[in-house]
C-alpha cells in the first residue's frame, strides 16, 4: 500500500519535472 503510493508519487514528480524540461527546451528554441 505504502510503496505503491510512494512510486505514484514519485512518477508523478518525474513527469511534471521532464514536462518543465520539455517546455523550457521548446521555449528556448522559439526565442
Amino acid at each position: 500500500m505504502i510503496v505503491s503510493a510512494v512510486a505514484a508519487v514519485v512518477s508523478a514528480w518525474i513527469l511534471r519535472r521532464q514536462e518543465k524540461k520539455l517546455k523550457e527546451q521548446i521555449w528556448n528554441e522559439y526565442q
